[in-house]
């Protein structure tokens, strides 16, 4: 036990005598009266959701259509509040709330047990962590990687990912083979064979996204870790589109490790995630605790899921206020959420092959739920040509904003099936749900008035 630990060992246990563990709330008990007016759980339909009332739970600007969660989700009213609440809380006895509260302190028991509840695991097998970038570098920086090892993962990955794995490259002088992936994304069966093929006696890891950051495409990621399982190679995924927008059981997944964020489809706050890491107890990767300030001084058998989650001061009252980001979407209901998102983005892709044609859609075609997400990619012309042209989307996508106050993002991918060596550029929507098909309607129309000129 460290020095610091010893002094305070008497104020924490007279703290926690007399301290109040926080019940977390659950679908019922969740519910401020913004949400009670927007869910009706009694409704002859089983789940009516009044989808206005939901987006006016939110703090958005009512002149902004705000259509980026992919990068950044808001907060709902009641969740700020909270929040706001927790960090008093922490200021009030801020020694006692790092050491010793079970729900700010370093060993986040009580956060764990809920985020570990919301993804379908056990609380041994979940660390929470700052984002999704966090926990993919704890993974690839913690694996016993050496010179000649291989990493199999794809070319529309996000720097998140792929940043690590190029300084493994560099360091430890590991092989980092990206296999092509076809953009629109229509066949996740030729996926599987790809890596399938790829996989060598070398190969030790197949890296990928649940969702593609690129055009949303939802790879198969049961199929491929799978796979991985049969051939004896480790899965990481990164899921930082997945928690919040996607109803998920991760243990069902079967993959070894699953990193994701709780600021974006979640619309939880900033610098929160979580790391799932399957049979953490047995750890069978033999995964290093590359970032911990208990390493040095843990017991044997110590939990590399408890030995991560202690590397000083975490943002307690923000991973707190996670939890019931995790809360409010389960009073929504999960489920619903999905079906919302992908509804919209459904509406969004009929939008833009009525507009410029099928050739400027890059994210799965409509019709596929099984292959998509809230997130849709798409050229603002008929010319398939313009998508080399990065100064024109650009453009687009600032003047969107400049005039319309609508927010989207720009995104680029290789050229392929083309597969000559060039990028393509896009625009990228995101539909969470607090937005509205006439806010799809609106952004088209808009993108379509500009790319005239």
């Amino acid at each position: 036990m460290s020095m610091n630990r010893v002094l305070l060992s008497a104020h924490v246990a007279d703290a926690a005598a007399t301290s109040c563990t926080r019940a977390f709330p659950d679908a019922a008990s969740f519910r401020d009266p913004r949400v009670g007016r927007a869910v009706d759980s009694n409704a002859t339909d089983g789940h009516a959701i009044d989808w206005k009332k939901v987006r006016e739970m939110f703090p958005l600007a009512p002149d902004m259509t705000y259509l980026n969660s992919g990068s950044e989700g808001s907060m709902p009213h009641e969740l700020l509040d909270s929040y706001a609440r927790f960090n008093r809380e922490w200021a009030t006895d801020p020694s006692y709330s790092f050491f010793a509260s079970p729900r700010f302190g370093e060993t986040q028991a009580l956060n764990r047990q809920a985020a570990a509840r919301f993804v379908g695991a056990i609380e041994e097998d979940v660390c929470l962590t700052n984002n999704t970038t966090m926990g993919l570098a704890m993974v690839a920086f913690g694996l016993p990687l050496r010179a000649g090892d291989e990493v199999l993962t794809t070319t529309n990955e996000h720097w998140s990912l792929l940043s690590p794995l190029t300084v493994l490259a560099k360091q430890r002088g590991i092989r980092v083979i990206q296999l092509p992936v076809a953009v629109p994304f229509a066949d996740p069966d030729a996926l599987v064979e790809a890596f399938e093929a790829a996989i060598t006696p070398r190969t030790r890891v197949i890296a990928f996204s649940h969702i593609t950051w690129t055009t949303g495409a939802r790879f198969p990621v049961r199929a491929l870790c799978d796979l991985a399982r049969d051939r004896g190679v480790i899965s990481l995924v990164d899921g930082a589109h997945a928690l919040g927008m996607l109803d998920l059981d991760l243990p069902a997944l079967h993959c070894d490790f699953y990193a994701c964020s709780g600021h974006k489809w979640l619309n939880g706050p900033p610098g929160t995630g979580l790391l799932y890491v399957n049979d953490a107890a047995a750890n069978a990767a033999k995964l290093l605790p590359i970032l911990s300030d208990e390493a040095v001084q843990s017991a044997p058998g110590t939990l590399i899921t408890d030995l991560l989650q202690t590397r000083g001061c975490n943002n307690g009252p923000g991973l707190t206020a996670m939890i019931d980001a995790m809360a409010f979407a389960d009073t929504i209901g999960r489920a619903a959420i999905e079906a919302r998102e992908i509804e919209l983005a459904e509406h969004a892709k009929r939008r833009v092959i009525e507009t410029w044609g099928a050739a400027a859609l890059f994210s799965p075609a409509p019709g596929r739920p099984d292959l998509s997400s809230g997130l849709t990619s798409f050229l603002p012309s008929a010319d398939p040509a313009r998508a080399r042209d990065q100064a024109f989307v650009q453009n687009v996508v600032s003047a969107l904003w400049d005039r319309y106050r609508i927010y989207v993002r720009t995104t680029l991918f290789p050229a392929y099936p083309a597969d000559d060596g060039a990028t393509l550029y896009a625009i990228r929507a995101s539909t969470s749900l607090f937005n509205d098909a006439e806010q799809v309607d609106a952004l088209v129309r808009c993108a379509a008035e500009i790319a005239k000129e």
